[in-house]
């Protein structure tokens, strides 16, 4: 068995927002569904077998700001970047949900201080945190065949003056 890793970095612009803050957007829209072409891509998936990784928002947070509620909620909003090529690729391939799938995104994104709904509404430049991700690539040669499996672990950031912080 052969073994490759390879360390990537993917940036993270993340954001809390409020449910209050959603109804209000979604009462700004023509369709109510177009709020989540405004909103960051991403969520933390919260269902009870899940993993706490990243989930399309537009899914998993359908239902939020429908109504005007009088206990007010926050929920975690992010956008993911890729930096490098093979990170990308990795993405083309498969969605964030199944490639991240081992990652507990609450824990990692815990590091970092989310944007508040002041910044998302005067279109601050976001803060972009990265996060180092490790490929690693076994290949193994059976029978006269390969078979080549893949796992992805956050092994670390980089803090705000650009430094290795490893977990």
């Amino acid at each position: 068995m052969s073994l490759s890793k390879h360390r990537c970095l993917l940036g993270v612009e993340f954001y809390e927002l409020s449910n209050k803050f959603i109804y209000e957007l979604r009462s700004t829209q023509k369709n109510i569904e177009y709020v989540f072409d405004l909103l960051p891509e991403f969520t933390i998936n919260k269902n009870e077998k899940s993993n706490k990784q990243p989930m399309v928002a537009k899914y998993h947070h359908q239902f939020v700001g429908l109504f005007e509620q009088e206990e007010y909620e926050k929920f975690i909003y992010f956008d993911l970047k890729t930096v490098d090529s093979l990170l990308a690729e990795e993405l083309s391939n498969c969605d964030a949900e199944q490639l991240f799938d081992e990652i507990d995104f609450e824990k990692l994104l815990s590091n970092f201080k989310p944007l508040n709904e002041d910044n998302f509404n005067k279109r601050t430049i976001p803060d972009v945190h990265y996060v180092i991700i490790e490929l690693a690539y076994y290949t193994s040669y059976f029978e006269g065949d390969y078979d080549c499996d893949m796992s992805v672990k956050a092994i670390g950031y980089l803090n705000d003056e650009l430094q290795t912080i490893y977990f």
